[in-house]
């Protein structure tokens, strides 16, 4: 609750000294810390929204991405799958074309979320495990990759997550986004 209201007052001051760079990054924390504290998740898609428009219109393609990962992991929350996917397609190649690892991972563990729930648990279990040992990891991206990880304890054999993880140890970014963006050739 300390951060949102932290968010919610550097949106505040964002807006009164014309910051629109600040006013998108605190869409966006809204919208993760809403998404976060189990909060109306109505509420967090429109500030992930108004961060993407904000960020888009200042040319913020870092931003952009970063948004638009945060809104495809609230749509997972919202039911709404198919736009989810639609979603984290475009985060994932916008963060990719930028080279900028935040969002990019982000993508991938909310990609992988969908291919959990798609049946392909292993799949997603090698995913969350490359993101959690990239070593541009942050904290917050880490404890999500942890806790998915950690949901498919009671669904994966011990040898099967422990062969996930394993095989995502040998994995590249390329080699992860080749195989989520259909390359059938692709080790994941």
């Amino acid at each position: 609750e300390a951060a949102k209201r932290y968010s919610e007052d550097g949106l505040v001051v964002s807006r009164e000294i014309k910051n629109r760079s600040g006013e998108a990054d605190m869409h966006n924390n809204l919208g993760l810390i809403i998404r976060r504290l189990d909060g109306d998740l109505q509420e967090a898609r429109d500030h992930l929204e108004q961060a993407i428009v904000i960020a888009g219109e200042i040319e913020d393609r870092v931003g952009v991405a970063l948004a638009l990962s945060n809104l495809g992991d609230v749509m997972i929350g919202m039911g709404d799958l198919d736009v989810a996917r639609a979603i984290l397609n475009l985060a994932l190649n916008q963060a990719n074309k930028q080279g900028a690892l935040q969002p990019l991972l982000r993508s991938i563990i909310w990609l992988g979320k969908l291919i959990e729930l798609d049946g392909e648990p292993v799949r997603a279990a090698t995913l969350w495990s490359f993101v959690n040992l990239h070593e541009s990891c942050d904290v917050e991206t880490k404890r999500d990759s942890e806790n998915l990880l950690m949901e498919l304890v009671d669904v994966l054999s011990a040898e099967a997550l422990a062969n996930a993880i394993e095989k995502s140890k040998s994995l590249t970014v390329d080699d992860v986004v080749q195989s989520l963006t259909g390359n059938k050739t692709s080790p994941v």
